[in-house]
């Protein structure tokens, strides 16, 4: 099933561009983070639901080989429970005008670069 449709990358946009999007019945595949907050994340699946259509959060590192072999590790059991996780992240992004630094626009490091991180915790 193809991808008919991909909001920008403006989080703060998001939740308008994707309900346009599911009312014309397009699959959409949305850049992370989705949204800013847990409500808007649930609309967003509403809408989806509503429209009949598919809503997934562009998540490409989940499946990778070497995440799911992690995964597979880790839920195995076999390094026993996981009690802390130390992760690293780096950019070199030096636009101080562009979307990661826009706070209010859904920019930040945590919401733009660090997302892979938690998600994975």
């Amino acid at each position: 099933m193809p991808v008919q449709s991909y909001p920008s990358r403006c989080i703060s946009q998001a939740a308008t561009e994707l309900e346009k999007a599911a009312k014309a019945g397009k699959h959409i595949l949305c850049e992370k983070p989705m949204a800013l907050t847990e409500e808007q994340v649930r609309e967003m699946f509403a809408a989806a639901k509503a429209n009949g259509v598919l809503l997934e959060e562009a998540y490409a590192y989940r499946h990778a080989q070497l995440a799911q072999k992690v995964k597979e590790i880790v839920d195995s059991g076999a390094i026993g429970r996981i009690r802390y996780l130390e992760s690293k992240h780096s950019t070199f992004d030096t636009n101080r005008s562009g979307i990661r630094y826009q706070k209010g626009n859904g920019g930040g490091a945590v919401y733009d670069v660090r997302t892979p991180a938690l998600r994975s915790c």
